[in-house]
């Protein structure tokens, strides 16, 4: 059985006011006893735009992922 999972983050986190998040691996490979491995690199993504809750449309400000934000 193979699962994928994500949380999305209900409060912004913002630097500088532009949303971003962190993107980190893990593999949990047994869950009796818990295993689970943790990949060492990770990466932050920031949004193209300043967030500005008011512009709930603008895609830039929001989103942080890089093939939306290229076309910024």
């Amino acid at each position: 059985m193979n699962y994928v999972a994500m949380k999305y983050i209900e409060n912004p986190l913002i630097i500088k006011n532009r949303k971003f998040d962190i993107r980190q691996w893990i593999l949990v490979t047994e869950l009796v006893p818990l295993k689970i491995y943790f990949y060492n690199e990770c990466y932050v993504r920031f949004s193209a735009e300043e967030f500005d809750i008011a512009q709930f449309h603008n895609r830039f400000a929001h989103l942080t992922n890089n093939a939306i934000a290229k076309y910024s």
